[in-house]
């Protein structure tokens, strides 16, 4: 089984969000992630990059049905708990090879993941690809005009695990990573083509109510990508 910097930061993730910091974190994005996602009673859901469930939780209060995926087994170990809480099932998976098939859920979430890989490309394709037409996508990521991503940068630095070999995105490039052309009108909308989600929003105007420590954004889907991959026969549920 792969390790990954997350599994011995499991307890250290949850008592970040009980933090002052965390806490406010957890509540404005928590409050824009139902907003932008609008999860619905029996809607089949998939998140991406689950963790230990933090914000999947908040989702399962509504009544969706989630799937959880995440590399790191000790996070899915936790986030399993959600059972007790709503149709929740966890299962261990790569983000740029997601195991299922195509149009396979009615909307998509990833919460601060896709910094963690090099292909922030191939993991939104999957994510679109795993999407219903007509579904919805969120993606939220570490945004490097953040004044904490210099700190983050000094314990990259210093050799700190968990973002030695992270990728900071501005809005601007977390949006040119995404499937499609683009088109900006305001500086918040930015549109894709056909494949994937067709909405990308920063936080530009919301900065005096949210933190601007992630870029973010999300959008119903024009038309899903195609392609499934082979990767199922790789995955191991939890």
């Amino acid at each position: 089984m792969t390790t990954t910097p997350f599994d011995s930061w499991t307890d250290k993730y949850d008592r970040w969000f009980t933090t002052p910091t965390g806490l406010l974190v957890k509540k404005y994005e928590t409050e824009l992630l139902l907003e932008l996602l609008s999860p619905g009673s029996n809607e089949k859901i998939v998140d991406v990059g689950c963790g230990t469930g933090i914000f999947t939780r908040d989702i399962l209060a509504l009544g969706a049905a989630v799937i959880g995926l995440d590399l790191s087994w000790p996070m899915l170990e936790q986030a399993v708990i959600l059972r007790q809480t709503g149709n929740f099932s966890a299962i261990l998976g790569d983000m740029t090879r997601l195991p299922f098939d195509d149009s396979s859920f009615d909307k998509a979430v990833s919460m601060t993941a896709i910094e963690f890989t090099d292909n922030a490309h191939q993991a939104i394709s999957e994510l679109s690809r795993v999407t219903r037409r007509g579904g919805r996508i969120v993606v939220t990521t570490l945004n490097s005009l953040s004044p904490w991503a210099q700190k983050r940068r000094q314990k990259a630095r210093e050799g700190h695990p968990l973002f030695t070999n992270i990728h900071f995105r501005s809005p601007g490039r977390a949006a040119h990573a995404r499937p499609g052309k683009r088109h900006n009108q305001d500086g918040r909308s930015l549109s894709a083509g056909r494949p994937g989600c067709t909405h990308s929003r920063n936080r530009g105007k919301r900065n005096e109510k949210h933190p601007d420590d992630r870029s973010l954004f999300s959008g119903p889907m024009d038309q899903p990508l195609t392609g499934t991959t082979d990767s199922h026969r790789k995955t191991q549920w939890i």
